[in-house]
């Protein structure tokens, strides 16, 4: 069914209203003459009766018929008493009798009078007129409707449009007004209006939270895939573009220390600054950065790109000056923070085209600076991707490495270098492929270090270690076996369960535990590695301190963690020969040590001079490949069974 338009339907409803009123009209005015006509001829009749009553009474009929011919405007008929005919207008013809007056003489009846009607039934001139001016009336009608129809629609047109700007956006439909005069439409546009500025509001506000961070307001990731690939059509050689991946240095460690507000703070300042350096260089005519994007990603992470960026001169131009930006401290919350920035440079179109590449190609510079150089920038070098991929299938290796139970521990002989007898070991994860080959821990241990898979890894150590020590003891050989400790391990809300729950597994009593704690571990946060680690002092686990001196040593810190070993670096043992500073820095860890009541181990033995050296010192354990590498359990056990084997001969034979 077809619709109709509103300036087609109102003048046609307006016309069809005025026609049926037309009608109504004038069948009320045919109504109203049919009752005067019937009026007019009942007096009229009545009229006649008393005219011929005398007569009729007199018998003159034919003086009857006479007045009756004279009279008849219509059908009348004259009857005597007895129902004979007198006189007809008409030839006497017989009428339907519509009337009838009775002829009275002297208060007797002597007849009647029978009329129809005494004008004619059509319409009179005064109709047609009446007709005419309905019809005037209805045309006059439809054409009003058209014009008021003509208006409405343009009313609702103007609402139309003022919808259709509001929902495009267009800036210009604020001005837009709408001049009808119609209350209704004017409340229904003032309601459109509210409506479509409310959900306008709503969309702005939803856009804003996903495509803006929500602390800096700066574009988030999606946002800025978005401009990336929009610049991405206008770098060329000629004029390329450079994306830097930053990162704040220290942002998490002072997070950590001052809490999440202060670092919502501190990032705030940090990228203020950034934006205040680019518009200097842009001010100083250095780079051009009059269309640069500054987007925020993701945490402490930003993402720059400059359009026009002259080149790679350029470019390491902009990250010298963003980086001396943070030379002086942030102030945040009244605490002075040292900040630094450091990031991955990818020339536009140089290194890639597509928006992905691009951004993982900077994120590859980035980790290879904080990988290698800790902190500074670094352009894009194809060969970081031929290390990431390495790096990548070097973690899926691992993953099912950890599956499959590649992992486990080998154990490195501690000699008592009072007495010469083996006290105790140390457990080093080995990573044994099916094909028989070994993975060296240098290969590996940083990686699962970063991805986490560490945690894993020293969760199998730890049990198959003390699973083996608990063998030895069966086999008479009371020996402690000590198990490094990853920063990510300790840092496991479930490690010290992780200890508890090996050592009842297994039922190796604590005293035969030790666990090896990274210097910068354990000054990183005092109070937390002692609510980790004093339940387990508590139980007897002792606790050893690894490559004592090789970092930024607190010893106020130390000595109030309560350690029971410290273990002296390789670096320190190797150098005894070839660097004069080695033997004084040994000879001040060990009095140190004694000072304390602390025992130690020297790590990379490797000679019967250090070997010396240390037991002259005082030193308490010797560990290296001058007594053993590291070794299987089973091969470890029987290479103790040996050495004790002689051990005992070489005192016989002292003895003897």
């Amino acid at each position: 069914m077809s619709r109709l338009s509103l300036a087609w339907a109102l003048p046609l409803v307006s016309f069809a209203l005025a026609m049926a009123m037309a009608v109504v009209f004038l069948v009320v005015s045919l109504v109203a003459v049919e009752i005067r006509s019937f009026s007019d001829s009942e007096r009229e009749a009545e009229r006649l009766a008393s005219v011929v009553a005398r007569d009729m009474h007199e018998g003159y009929l034919a003086s009857v018929s006479d007045i009756v011919s004279a009279y008849a405007p219509a059908e009348v008929t004259v009857l005597t008493a007895n129902n004979a005919r007198a006189a007809s207008s008409t030839g006497l013809i017989t009428q339907p009798v519509v009337h009838t007056v009775p002829i009275m003489f002297e208060g007797e009846q002597i007849g009647r009078v029978e009329t129809s009607r005494l004008v004619t039934s059509g319409l009179s001139i005064p109709g047609w007129g009446i007709l005419l001016l309905v019809v005037t009336a209805g045309g006059l009608a439809a054409i009003s409707g058209h014009f008021f129809a003509a208006r409405v629609v343009r009313s609702v047109q103007q609402i139309s449009t003022v919808a259709d700007a509001l929902r495009s956006g267009d800036a210009k439909a604020e001005d837009l007004t709408m001049d009808a005069d119609f209350t209704e439409l004017r409340e229904m546009y003032v309601s459109m209006r509210r409506a479509v500025g409310s959900v306008r509001r709503e969309a702005d506000e939803l856009r804003a939270e996903a495509f803006t961070n929500p602390i800096s307001g700066l574009p988030n990731f999606s946002a800025f895939m978005r401009k990336l690939s929009g610049r991405l059509e206008q770098a060329d050689f000629d004029r390329p573009a450079a994306l830097f991946c930053l990162d704040l240095d220290h942002f998490d460690r002072a997070c950590e220390s001052f809490g999440s507000a202060v670092g919502d703070v501190l990032l705030l300042k940090a990228i203020s600054r950034i934006q205040s350096e680019l518009d200097a260089l842009k001010v100083e005519d250095v780079v051009d950065t009059r269309d640069y994007i500054l987007a925020q990603p993701w945490s402490d992470s930003l993402y720059l790109i400059i359009p026009n960026i002259g080149g790679r001169a350029q470019a390491s131009e902009t990250a010298r000056r963003l980086r001396s930006a943070f030379v002086p401290h942030v102030e945040a919350c009244g605490y002075e923070i040292q900040l630094g920035l450091s990031g991955g440079i990818v020339m536009i179109p140089e290194d890639g085209q597509a928006t992905n590449d691009l951004v993982r190609r900077g994120e590859t510079a980035l980790r290879n600076v904080r990988k290698d150089a800790k902190k500074g920038f670094r352009f894009y070098a194809p060969r970081m991707d031929r290390i990431a991929k390495g790096r990548a299938q070097l973690e899926a290796d691992i993953r099912e490495a950890i599956e499959t139970g590649e992992f486990h521990p080998h154990f490195q002989p501690k000699l008592d270098l009072r007495t010469g007898r083996i006290k105790g070991c140390e457990a080093l994860a080995r990573w044994k492929r099916p094909d028989g080959r070994f993975v060296a821990p240098s290969a590996f241990i940083s990686v699962a270090e970063e991805t986490g898979l560490i945690d894993d890894i020293g969760q199998i150590i730890m049990r198959e270690a003390c699973e083996a020590a608990v063998g030895w003891l069966k086999e008479g050989h009371a020996m402690s076996v000590a198990v490094n400790v990853s920063p990510v391990q300790m840092r496991n809300p479930g490690f010290r369960d992780l200890v508890l729950d090996a050592l009842a597994t297994s039922g190796l009593p604590p005293r035969f535990l030790e666990l090896e704690i990274t210097e910068s571990l354990a000054i990183e946060d005092p109070q937390a590695f002692k609510d980790a680690v004093d339940p387990l002092r508590a139980m007897g686990v002792r606790l050893a301190l690894d490559d004592f001196g090789t970092g930024h040593s607190n010893l106020a810190i130390l000595s109030r963690l309560n350690f029971d070993v410290f273990k002296i670096d390789r670096q320190f043992i190797q150098n005894l020969e070839r660097d004069d500073s080695a033997r004084p820095i040994i000879e001040m860890i060990l009095a140190m040590a004694e000072s304390l009541g602390l025992e130690t181990v020297a790590e990379g033995v490797e000679t019967a001079a250090h070997a010396r050296f240390l037991r002259l010192r005082g030193c308490t354990y010797g560990q290296g490949y001058l007594y053993s590498p590291a070794l299987p359990s089973d091969k470890f056990l029987s290479y103790v069974q040996d050495w004790e084997a002689r051990r005992r001969q070489s005192l016989v034979a002292k003895a003897g």
